[in-house]
């Protein structure tokens, strides 16, 4: 992931359950390391979705170094590209508006 402004965000893992619009059932982890290691952790409940699409909203559920992590977006959006990965959007400025590809793990 990185910023709107090129910077590094960390790596995001994120664990999708089912679930129907207003249904809090994603989760996400993020982790920046360097100098510090920050993990910031989040529950993500759906607002939207349509076939190549995905849009939560999030909340902060743990941070590992309080005040380090925001407290969550009104939109993450999740959109699948035609190469099979998913391109990832945050639109959380506190956070830089992180941004990146997402690839299915294991």
């Amino acid at each position: 992931m990185v910023t709107q402004k090129g910077v590094p965000a960390g790596t995001t893992t994120l664990v999708i359950g089912r679930s129907a619009i207003g249904q809090e059932a994603t989760t996400s982890r993020n982790e920046l390391t360097g100098l510090l290691s920050i993990t910031c952790e989040g529950a993500w409940t759906l607002t939207s979705a349509e076939p190549e699409k995905l849009v939560f909203s999030s909340r902060l559920v743990r941070s590992s170094l309080p005040g380090a992590c925001t407290g969550g977006a009104y939109s993450e959006t999740l959109t699948l590209q035609k190469d099979g990965t998913v391109r990832f959007g945050s639109a959380d400025p506190n956070a830089g508006n992180p941004s990146g590809t997402l690839r299915r793990a294991g």
